[in-house]
């Protein structure tokens, strides 16, 4: 769970994408009150609303995948989205590896 951080994505790609988004469904089946992010803004509180916002923030990032043709277009979009998100190198790496998966599924 992110609390107002970009989720490093880069790690990962199109397949392992929908597990993370189970396990964040999962951790919300739960019902915490507190949830303590494994990376957050440290001005933030450790609320529970941290993995809506985490499974808002991977469902985006999917849906904004496929529509996009660049990774700068995708970054955009993200940014519009989550403005205050920290981190936005993180960001960056994602949406470019996110593209380079894109680019080879097509090759």
């Amino acid at each position: 769970i992110y609390n107002g951080v970009n989720p490093f994505l880069a790690a990962s790609g199109p397949k392992e994408w929908p597990k993370w988004i189970a396990s964040v469904e999962q951790i919300s089946a739960l019902n915490p009150t507190t949830v303590v992010a494994g990376h957050k803004r440290p001005e933030l509180p450790d609320h529970a609303e941290a993995i809506a916002e985490t499974h808002d923030f991977l469902t985006k990032f999917v849906e904004n995948f496929v529509t996009c043709a660049n990774s700068r277009e995708l970054v955009n979009r993200m940014q519009e989205l989550f403005p205050d998100h920290a981190n936005p190198s993180a960001l960056v790496m994602s949406a470019v590896s996110a593209l380079k998966h894109k680019k080879a599924a097509t090759q």
